[in-house]
């Protein structure tokens, strides 16, 4: 059998109600004539492999494609419309690839979740609603292209501007299909926000050995609902991942519930950059202009034992100060030994 021959077989677009099966003659005159075609564009995406592909090759790519669907969705039978709509699906991830959109999509997906540009805000993006989508990427077109136009690349950014209608109708038109670019596009808004939490959990070891257990975590609870959120009811999700993600959850959530300790309570105060209301506080914090000073500036009130007791009780957790005595000689201790 020739090689191409294998994409016609394993097609897996139903049948299309409105066409009769391909006659023998049919089947052999469309695979014969759209063959080349379909061989040509299999030379020219093992070209490039996933190595970055120069913006004249990708568009030679996307004429390529357009040329095998055309061929195929000439002939007004079930196989050659079966396999029109298989080209058709292919080529929307094949475009996406090539000119660097799933790259910029994954830095777009990123940036709407953190609102870093002003005007992803006034847009639900996000939205599972595919109508309440549309309408984000309709009316906030302007502000998806200029994120577009800063931090993608110039074949994304071509794609855009050429194919914009296209776009909007893979972000927002659902497929049964849970191979279908639309889909992976939903699964991949989410893996963002997966990668991104497993990057911030390295930072979040180190700030929890710095500061309060349940401060630190305490926002990550809120992304990982986030996240499940994201995922839920989506079909193109990998079961894996998913499995980690719970995994995650759970260790963020029981981080959250760990106690607060005397020294992590001492970190969090030190690292407030908020003026400390206290009397005590008060009598030693004060500049030399009479001003009141934070805690980022200075921490001359935890030089005395009972201020220190206050403002421990005022801000953190009771077991952080259930053994206040013995914390604080053994931190005197420590403190006098390293001198």
């Amino acid at each position: 059998m020739p090689p191409f021959l294998f994409l016609f077989v394993f097609c897996v677009v139903p049948i299309l109600a409105d066409f009769q099966e391909c006659t023998a003659k049919e089947q052999v005159v469309s695979q014969g004539k759209c063959a080349r075609h379909v061989n040509d564009l299999m030379f020219l995406t093992e070209e490039f492999g996933k190595k970055e592909v120069p913006l004249e090759a990708a568009k030679n790519i996307s004429t390529t494609c357009e040329t095998v669907t055309s061929c195929f969705g000439g002939f007004q039978c079930a196989e050659a419309q079966r396999n029109y709509k298989t080209y058709e699906q292919k080529c929307e991830k094949i475009n996406f690839q090539s000119f660097d959109m799933m790259n910029c999509m994954s830095k777009w997906f990123k940036d709407i979740y953190e609102r870093n540009l002003t005007c992803a805000g006034h847009f639900n993006y996000r939205s599972k609603d595919m109508k309440i989508r549309r309408e984000a990427y309709t009316s906030g077109k302007s502000c998806f292209m200029d994120f577009a136009g800063h931090f993608c690349s110039d074949n994304a950014l071509d794609y855009l501007k050429m194919n914009y209608e296209k776009v909007l109708e893979v972000l927002t038109e659902p497929s049964e299909n849970c191979n279908a670019l639309h889909n992976e596009l939903m699964g991949q808004q989410c893996d963002v926000l997966f990668e991104t939490m497993r990057e911030k959990m390295v930072t979040l070891q180190i700030d929890s050995i710095l500061g309060s257990k349940a401060e630190a975590y305490s926002s990550m609870a809120t992304l990982c609902n986030d996240i499940k959120d994201c995922y839920s009811g989506l079909c193109h999700v990998n079961q894996n991942m998913t499995e980690v993600l719970d995994e995650l959850c759970d260790t963020i959530k029981a981080k959250t519930l760990e106690p607060e300790t005397y020294y992590s309570c001492m970190m969090k105060i030190l690292k407030s950059n908020t003026i400390l209301e206290y009397d005590c506080v008060r009598a030693k914090n004060k500049s030399s202009n009479g001003t009141e000073i934070t805690m980022a500036d200075t921490a001359v009130f935890m030089t005395d034992k009972e201020c220190t007791r206050t403002v421990m009780e005022g801000m953190c957790d009771k077991e952080a100060v259930s053994n206040f005595d013995i914390e604080w000689e053994i931190h005197q201790k420590s403190a006098r030994n390293q001198f």
